[in-house]
């Protein structure tokens, strides 16, 4: 074998050591960076959780207050554009409840599987897990902030369509 040759082979094994190495090293990083994100996310799930909890008793009692401004027509909008706020605090109570569920019933994987779903897979996620383990208040709360958010968006879009 010539040298040229021997030469050509050893690059060719330094490059594919290169290679294993640099995957080896992203993987790492990529595992390392999920586990602080999954790690904060229940953490920031409650926080926020305990924040605006009392602010979606505050905007439901806005939402009552105000629905009955929406047989004004010129007041619809207005009404309209309250109850599609109101559905994103009920949307924030309902993805960080749920986040909270799915992380305590089962734990970090519930969580990263709810979360590669976009994001909003905590929602399923958690009901999933609440049902399974026959905790039906939480399967109630959950269910309850669904028809809270959508249904506050939907009254809303539908309001503040109509001049």
């Amino acid at each position: 074998m010539s040298s040229e040759a021997i030469e050509g082979k050893l690059k060719s094994v330094g490059e594919t050591l290169l290679g294993l190495i640099l995957y080896a090293v992203t993987a790492v990083v990529i595992l390392l960076l999920t586990s602080i994100y999954l790690y904060g996310v229940p953490r920031v799930s409650a926080v926020v959780y305990r924040i605006a909890s009392p602010l979606s008793g505050i905007a439901l009692l806005i939402d009552i207050l105000c629905l009955p401004l929406a047989l004004l027509k010129r007041a619809r909008s207005f009404v309209g554009t309250v109850w599609v706020i109101s559905s994103f605090v009920f949307g924030v109570i309902l993805w960080t409840y749920s986040a909270v569920v799915s992380y305590l019933f089962w734990g970090y994987l519930g969580l990263f599987v709810g979360l590669i779903w976009l994001g909003v897979g905590v929602v399923p996620v958690a009901f999933l897990a609440a049902a399974l383990h026959a905790s039906w208040a939480v399967v109630a709360n959950i269910i309850l902030a669904l028809i809270l958010t959508f249904g506050a968006r939907f009254l809303g879009m539908a309001l503040g369509g109509q001049n």
